[in-house]
Formats: structure tokens, sequence, C-alpha cells
């Protein structure tokens, strides 16, 4: 596993230098379909913050202190990312989709997540102990399964890749990152397009690997939190 961060560490590095030099957006980009489909004027960001903010940190605060016995536990109002990581994230996808051409990557997807209650995870210290936090993964088109929620004809994966190329492989999906909802019918439709386009799926619970085989993740993590913690400011 060490192995293969090593790996991550240099495509990244490689792939933000590369993605720097590249300012223009893509021919078919449309700031006007941007506008329309996803920014929002800024009295809407603020109502739907102060929404959050009102109820569920009002209710859930008092229940976090209680849980970790902490009468000074204040949660994450938002994570950071700096634009170059991002840049350098989008890239490293844009090279899995190269890499992978069977494979039709169709998104990316946010979860909401929180560190655990402990200083260490697998010989890693965890900065940030018990605070809400977010990670993001690469979803792969499984085909047109459910019309009426179509993020959820995409599903999460990483990849069986190889020491000699990680970002080539194998594309497995993420079990336990998947919602309950049509779940079997979705899992069997990504079988049957493995078969159609000769590409190869797993599921997370039904991994084997040879001796030349790695686990490239396609997680993203470790953002900036704010509040710091108390004791860390």
């Amino acid at each position: 596993m060490k192995n293969a961060n090593h790996y991550l560490s240099a495509i990244l590095i490689a792939l933000f230098l590369l993605n720097s030099c590249k300012d223009t957006p893509k021919d078919d980009f449309s700031f006007d379909d941007l506008q329309k489909e996803h920014i929002i004027p800024v009295n809407q960001g603020l109502q739907m913050y102060n929404e959050f903010k009102r109820n569920r940190d009002s209710l859930l605060q008092p229940k976090l202190r209680d849980l970790y016995q902490d009468s000074t536990f204040v949660d994450t109002k938002f994570v950071s990312f700096t634009l170059e990581d991002m840049k350098a994230y989008l890239a490293f996808i844009d090279e899995i989709q190269k890499q992978n051409p069977n494979y039709d990557i169709s998104g990316l997807r946010v979860y909401f997540a929180a560190y655990p209650n402990a200083k260490s995870f697998r010989n890693k210290d965890i900065k940030n102990p018990r605070q809400q936090t977010i990670f993001m993964a690469p979803t792969v088109n499984i085909g047109n399964v459910d019309k009426q929620y179509r993020p959820l004809n995409g599903l999460p994966f990483y990849i069986k890749g190889t020491k000699a190329n990680p970002l080539k492989g194998e594309f497995v999906i993420i079990d336990e990152l998947m919602i309950d909802y049509n779940k079997s019918q979705r899992l069997k439709m990504h079988l049957q397009n493995a078969k159609s386009q000769k590409a190869s799926f797993n599921v997370i619970n039904a991994m084997t690997f040879r001796e030349d085989e790695i686990i490239t993740s396609t997680l993203l993590n470790e953002g900036d939190l704010a509040p710091p913690p108390y004791g860390k400011k």
C-alpha cells in the first residue's frame, strides 16, 4: 500500500504540472450552462448555510459534545482544498480515463464523513479527530438503469492496477459507498457492461490479487477544516 501511495504522489505532481499549463477551457465548455445549472445566487447560498446552521448544527452539536464528553467540541463548518489540489485531482481522473478507454468515468461524488475518534489510523496521524469532513470519489457509468435518479447510474470505484502502471487495470466497485436503493439491479448492470465492453469489473468484497497487482485509490480527502479543533488554534 505504501508503494501505491508513492506512485500516486508522483503521478499527481506530474499531472498537476501538465495541467497547470492548460488555462483555457475545453471547446465544449460553456460558462452559460454552468451559470444556469450550478451557480446559485449569493443570497440563496446564505439561506442554505443558515438553514444548516440553524437546524442541523444546533441539534447535533449538543449531541456530539455528549458523545465525545467534550464541552468545547465545535464541528466543522467548511472543508477547503487549494485550487492547485483540485486541478491536480481532476487531471488525475482524466489520466485514469485515458489509461482505461473501455470505461466511462461519469462524474464525481462528494461523501459526508467524519474522522475517527482516535489519534491515528493505519500508522498515519489523524489531524482532526472526530471532526466532520468530506471525501470525493469518481464514478463509472453503468448505463441508463435508473431514469428518475440519474446520479445512481454511476458507481464509485478504485483501480486494481499493477506496479508497472497503477492507473490502468480493473475498476473495482466500492460496494459500501453505494446506497441500498435498486442496488442489486445496478450491480447486475455493471457486470453486463463489463462483458459487452470487454472491460473488467469487480466488487470490493470479492477481491483477489496477483503478486504484481496493487490498489490504486481514487478517493480525495485531507482538505483543511474550519474552525480548527480547540487546542490547535
